[in-house]
């Protein structure tokens, strides 16, 4: 591997929580270099309850914002509770749009991550509130509807929103900015300000089981196979 890729961890960082840095590493750049910080302000956060979603949840609380996240089934919505926000809604039995609006007081989110795409793009922009950001970072759901922008009208453009297209890619070449987040997350993690949400533990072995249950969305946080 090449020389700036390992990173020294201090004795009492535990490994398993160590393995979960990869989405914690997205996450913090979502937050802090695709997006941005409002202190005090609401950060909306979709698919909260896999691994990246649950990082973005913990680090934006961490951050200073209050965090509403939207997941599917009362057992994840209940888990994100106890992990962290402020908030969190199941889709499967609620409307997103009214309860954002409800729980903000009709002032909309500050920053939205949406790693699904697709037709369920168009609904965080009812979401956003003045000046705020939408972050995309995935195309679950395939890409965002070509003619979204024409098709929203100016209801939504009176907020002035912005929306950022994010990969990790764009920083293949600068491993400084990737340097500046481990070790930000290596030194939350020392001072255990990281908890990060660990699923389930299986061996290598049961590799065929993790994707499973990824696959039949039965994962809240991490699955962490072990050799």
């Amino acid at each position: 591997m090449p020389a700036r890729a390992p990173f020294p961890l201090p004795d009492n960082v535990d490994l398993e929580a160590a393995a979960c840095l990869s989405n914690y590493q997205v996450a913090y750049h979502l937050i802090h270099t695709a997006g941005r910080v409002v202190e005090g302000g609401t950060a909306v956060i979709d698919s909260a309850a896999g691994g990246l979603g649950s990082a973005l949840v913990e680090l934006a609380r961490i951050a200073g914002m209050r965090v509403i996240a939207i997941a599917g089934g009362a057992d994840k919505v209940e888990a994100l509770k106890k992990f962290g926000a402020e908030r969190a809604i199941d889709h499967t039995r609620e409307d997103p749009v009214a309860r954002v609006a409800e729980i903000t007081a009709g002032k909309g989110a500050d920053l939205i991550f949406d790693g699904v795409g697709g037709k369920d793009f168009a609904q965080k922009f009812p979401m956003v509130g003045v000046f705020g950001m939408i972050v995309s970072y995935g195309r679950l759901q395939g890409p965002p509807d070509e003619n979204l922008v024409a098709n929203l009208g100016g209801t939504y453009f009176e907020a002035s929103p912005a929306v950022r297209f994010f990969t990790m890619h764009t920083m293949d070449d600068k491993p400084w900015l990737r340097a500046e987040s481990m070790n930000y997350l290596i030194e939350k993690l020392r001072e255990g300000a990281l908890r990060p949400l660990i699923s389930q533990r299986l061996h290598l072995s049961e590799a065929r089981k993790a994707h499973e249950l990824l696959e039949t969305r039965q994962v809240i946080g991490k699955i962490l196979l072990k050799p």
